[in-house]
């Protein structure tokens, strides 16, 4: 599962009801990952399974918070209202979105449909379908450029060569977000040059012809990636 949060604007709470409306996702916004939602990408999922779609927090599924209670798209992106139920953790987190601090959601979808574009020069990566599993009110952004700690167990001070440790395309993930972190011009440069060699891993044990779409467009995302890594 992926992970993308956006800054969340509280349309409204009311702690009468226990609802709240705001929106989950933003259409056409390049985000730091080099990936753009577009119109259209929740229509299916919204039409075929949004009584599946739950709200939890911070993406722990031990801790569901709510439900949606109507979810649709418009020009600006995925506007949402949603009930959260009146328990301790329900009642802390309408609190704590109604003060601001909490002022950000993110999304817990896999990609159906994407493609790759130039925006500006730059290649972009294309969301035009997701399956859309849950929204969560979250403390800081989580998306995958930021997944190292609580996922991957490797810290911003642990040693590099604990990165061998690790498979190919894990090391990949930790490099990119190490690169988001790091001020060092030298140890950056290091971990762009430990990046290549873990994707020249991957390239190495793929299985053509059955493969080779998927980790074809798996190298450009990656490789996407570490460019953005070294150009924000």
């Amino acid at each position: 599962m992926n992970y993308k949060a956006f800054p969340f604007e509280v349309k409204e709470i009311d702690d009468e009801a226990g609802t709240f409306t705001g929106y989950a996702s933003v259409f056409n916004n390049l985000d730091d990952g080099g990936d753009i939602v577009t119109q259209g990408a929740f229509k299916k999922t919204i039409e075929e399974r949004a009584n599946r779609i739950k709200v939890v927090w911070q993406h722990d599924w031990s801790q569901p918070i709510g439900k949606p209670l109507e979810m649709a798209e418009d020009a600006h992106g995925l506007r949402v209202k949603a009930f959260i139920s009146d328990t301790a953790l329900g009642r802390d987190v309408r609190t704590l979105m109604r003060d601001g601090v909490i002022s950000e959601l993110s999304i817990g979808y896999d990609i159906v449909k994407d493609a790759w574009s130039e925006v500006e020069g730059k290649s972009v990566h294309l969301l035009n379908e997701l399956r859309l599993y849950e929204f969560s009110p979250v403390t800081l952004a989580m998306n995958d450029q930021a997944i190292i700690t609580g996922v991957k167990g490797f810290n911003l001070g642990d040693p590099l060569e604990k990165l061998a440790d690790y498979e190919p395309f894990d090391q990949i993930e930790i490099i990119i977000a190490l690169l988001r972190e790091l001020d060092d011009t030298e140890k950056s440069q290091e971990l762009v040059t430990m990046g290549v060699t873990a994707l020249q891993e991957l390239l190495a044990v793929a299985e053509p012809p059955l493969a080779l779409t998927t980790h074809e467009d798996e190298r450009k995302r990656l490789e996407l990636k570490l460019r953005y890594s070294l150009e924000v």
